[in-house]
């Protein structure tokens, strides 16, 4: 399976060019790079999507809904990547808008707090403040709780993916559906532990490099051996039964594609109703990339599409 040629001629104009260590590269130099191209290579912002800026406790959040959509609408609360170091509302804003539209939702793009300043568990923390909010005032957004979904890619299909388990932990709340773009599921390679196929395959020279996966693992976790932790490797989780539906899409060129594929044979071995698919020629962050890659954004557009039809829009 080769490369998407789009794909493949960013990679090669990116490594063209001279690279600084990561020791030399701060992590504000890092946050402002990642915000930068995610904004160049994501799909045209569609400004017809209301964005609503809320305050969520401590935290800041955005709720994008179409604007010619009747309430209630599904609410899905999203979790963007970016290892826990990198991310924002700003970066993401086309791609929020986007999912939106197509999967005619509310979608409450949560910022939650960012690593090394404040590690693991903080995230994982803010992120269920957030689901816990969004499911109480879901009303006030025009949607409705019994249509609640949790999404995220990378990083943020870690936390996704938590939060499913918590809430059937703890009682609640009810969540209808968790998408995982990409997940982040499992710690371990980048903290000294076992690998997979994938990691080893596409270490270097497919977009996300293993000294990269390293530096986030460094400045998400405190100790190396936290990554033993099912909250920081939910693949490592004892029993996923009882979870709700997944939707699990992964890259055939990324390093964390098997611990994508691991998780959803976990999900259909406890029989939880799992969608899994591999997007070939893709690399990690793909959804990012559909502003300069056609098979990127159709990969988007029909992410966007089955969000909406297994929310019953």
């Amino acid at each position: 399976m080769t490369l998407d040629p789009d794909i493949k001629a960013m990679i090669d104009a990116a490594l063209s060019q001279p690279v600084k260590p990561l020791a030399e590269i701060t992590v504000a130099q890092f946050r402002d790079g990642y915000r930068d191209r995610y904004i160049a290579r994501s799909v045209a912002p569609d400004m017809t999507v209301v964005a609503t800026k809320l305050s969520i406790g401590s935290l800041t959040a955005t709720a994008y809904r179409p604007a010619d959509a009747e309430s209630p609408l599904p609410l899905v609360v999203y979790f963007h990547g970016g290892g826990f170091v990198l991310g924002d509302a700003p970066g993401y804003d086309a791609q929020s808008r986007f999912l939106a539209a197509r999967g005619r939702c509310v979608l409450l793009f949560v910022d939650y707090r960012l690593a090394p300043e404040h590690p693991f568990p903080a995230a994982l923390d803010d992120a269920w403040a957030a689901v816990i909010w969004a499911a109480a005032n879901a009303a006030s957004l025009g949607a409705d709780a019994n249509r609640l979904a949790v999404a995220g890619d990378s990083a943020g299909g870690n936390l996704a993916a938590n939060l499913c388990l918590m809430a059937r932990d703890r009682g609640g709340p009810a969540i209808a559906l968790q998408l995982l773009a990409y997940p982040w599921l499992d710690a371990r390679p980048y903290a000294g532990g076992p690998a997979y196929p994938s990691t080893l395959a596409f270490a270097e020279r497919h977009f996300l490099d293993q000294a990269v996966m390293e530096w986030f693992t460094g400045h998400y976790l405190a100790d190396a051996a936290l990554a033993d932790d099912p909250r920081v490797s939910p693949v490592l989780a004892s029993d996923l039964r009882g979870l709700p539906p997944a939707v699990i899409v992964t890259a055939s060129h990324d390093p964390l594609r098997d611990m994508g594929a691991a998780f959803a044979a976990r999900l259909i071995a406890d029989h939880v109703d799992v969608d899994y698919r591999c997007v070939p020629g893709m690399v990690h962050n793909f959804l990012g990339h559909a502003g300069i890659s056609p098979a990127a954004a159709r990969a988007l557009a029909g992410l966007g599409d089955l969000l909406g039809a297994r929310l019953g829009v």
